[in-house]
């Protein structure tokens, strides 16, 4: 992944994505600016570009528990939509490093989602 800032960190959030036939769940990053985000949260989080895990679950866990939570106060999802759950605190707080790793896992049956990817600073590669 390229990013624009030398100080950028990953952010592991359970995602949910509609398909025609439900809803599936999986891992994902929303990659941030830390030095933008003392100035401006949601351009810090636009300016690097969202993970997320190749693989999809759709018995993790109950998506329409949290679907139904948030109805009223976000529009329905529509197929081919995502939906990004908000940061979950990570192990070692927040981390600026050239690799993000991430899972999620499901204790009940055992099964995990894990994903890592490299971040490539832009600016750091001009010079």
């Amino acid at each position: 992944m390229r990013v624009r800032g030398s100080h950028t960190s990953g952010e592991v959030e359970f995602v949910l994505f509609k398909t025609g036939s439900g809803t599936l769940v999986t891992v994902g990053s929303d990659h941030t600016d830390r030095e933008l985000e003392k100035s401006d949260v949601p351009l810090s989080k636009a300016v690097c570009p969202k993970v997320v895990a190749p693989v999809l679950l759709s018995e993790l866990m109950l998506p329409g528990d949290l679907e139904s939570r948030l109805a009223g106060r976000l529009p329905e999802l529509s197929a081919g939509e995502l939906l990004f759950s908000g940061t979950i605190p990570s192990m070692r707080g927040l981390v600026i490093s050239d690799v993000f790793a991430m899972e999620l896992v499901d204790e009940v049956t055992g099964r995990t989602i894990r994903h890592s990817y490299r971040v490539v600073c832009l600016s750091a590669a001009a010079r």
